[in-house]
């Protein structure tokens, strides 16, 4: 039964052979292994996206120059829609906004002069 007809003196099986099982597994286990692959790859894609959207403050900014300061906060998020260089004799306003970040710099250097934070 297992053999469908003969062809040039040779036995057609119906049924795959035991090279050809080897093989289909073989491959599956190649694409179970790159769909894994590219899972992580994603994964980490997005963590570090996350990571870079959701930083609030910039400590290595502290005693940088004011503007180079703002490059670097603009370089390191993605929704940090304004970055201001200010005094802390500058009037400003009092709302919390997340896409901003303030500078307060020492007005004779125009270093900063705290961490620099959202709001």
């Amino acid at each position: 039964m297992a053999d469908a007809s003969k062809e040039g003196g040779q036995s057609v099986s119906l049924f795959p052979s035991t090279r050809m099982k080897q093989w289909t597994s073989m491959c599956s286990e190649i694409l179970i292994f790159i769909f894994l692959f590219v899972i992580a790859i994603t994964g980490m894609v997005i963590m570090k996206e996350l990571a870079r959207k959701n930083k609030s403050s910039w400590p290595q900014c502290l005693g940088m120059d004011g503007y180079e300061c703002c490059d670097v906060i603009m370089d390191q998020t993605s929704d940090v829609e304004n970055c201001y260089v200010v005094t802390s004799s500058s009037a400003i306003s009092m709302d919390y906004n997340l896409h901003r970040v303030r500078v307060y710099v020492e007005e004779s250097t125009n270093l900063t002069s705290a961490i620099p934070k959202r709001g």
